[in-house]
This record gives C-alpha cells, sequence and structure tokens, in this order.
C-alpha cells in the first residue's frame, strides 16, 4: 500500500528545495528528492507495526501512522539539512553555524520522538515492535529473607 503521507504535506511544513541545495527532482512524484525520504518513512512505519496493521482500514490509525510518517520525513530532513550546512562551504564560515547544527540535531531527535509516539497511538496497545530489557530476581536455599511466604517462594 501506499505511504500516508504526501510531498505536499513535507512542504506544507516549511521544507523548500533551497534548504537543501536545490535538488533538480525535489518534488518528482516518481522518484524524486522527497518521494524517496516518504518511501523510506513508509517503509519504517509498516516495519514498526507490521503490513497488517498498516494496511488495515481504520481512519483513526491511519491519521496515527500518517503522523508518525510525516514525523519520520522531519526528522530525516533535519538531519539531512545539518549535513548540508556542514557540506556548505560558505554557511561553514558563519560564527554560529555550529548552533545551527544543535538546533537542527535537536529537531530531528523531537521529529523522531514524535513519530514513535505516534506508532505507539496507532497500535492502541502500545504493542510496538523493538527490544527491551527485565531484571528478575529468584531465591533458593533452605533460608529464606524476611517476610517470604513459608513453603513459598512468593513475598
Amino acid at each position: 500500500m501506499a505511504a500516508k503521507v504526501s510531498i505536499q504535506d513535507i512542504e506544507d511544513g516549511g521544507f523548500r528545495a533551497e534548504q537543501f541545495g536545490t535538488p533538480a527532482d525535489w518534488s518528482e512524484e516518481a522518484d524524486g528528492y522527497l518521494a524517496r525520504v516518504i518511501a523510506r518513512a513508509s517503509a519504517w512505519a509498516r516495519a514498526r507495526i507490521g503490513g497488517a496493521a498498516y494496511d488495515a482500514p481504520g481512519e483513526i490509525a491511519n491519521q496515527y501512522i500518517r503522523s508518525a510518517e510525516l514525523c519520520w520525513c522531519r526528522a530525516e530532513l533535519w538531519r539531512r539539512r545539518a549535513a548540508f550546512i556542514d557540506s556548505n562551504a560558505v554557511s561553514a564560515l558563519d560564527n554560529l553555524v555550529h548552533a545551527d547544527r544543535r538546533e537542527f540535531e535537536a529537531q530531528a531527535a523531537r521529529a523522531m520522538e514524535c513519530a514513535e509516539d505516534n506508532i505507539v497511538m496507532a497500535l492502541g496497545d502500545g504493542s510496538v515492535a523493538g527490544s527491551a530489557l527485565a531484571f528478575v530476581s529468584v531465591e533458593t536455599g533452605p533460608f529464606l529473607s524476611s517476610g517470604a511466604l513459608p513453603g513459598s517462594a512468593c513475598r
């Protein structure tokens, strides 16, 4: 299924070709600069929630997925903007270029948090695919700690 976000959504968010060196294929639908970013966002969202949930009908879930894709695109574009500023010799001579880069990276981090939050809301039950860590403590032996029930490992 096609991505839920569009090139117009990204441009409405304030991103312009001039911010990235004016790529000639900026808004081409088929394989342009933004179309490639959108394809990656769609693949990310599909991988995070699974193909069945991504393709399932439902206006509320689709709106969250669309918002997640849009936030992912923003995060990627902020990272690319920071890289473009770094690679630009004229702007590299600016005194505050490091502050710009720091702000762009902070914007990217906030946008990625937004994307992850929207994925969780799209799932509804919080079962996002990923990794987790848990700690467990087990007591064995003849000596029970205080508060343990006799004949049981439960407290």
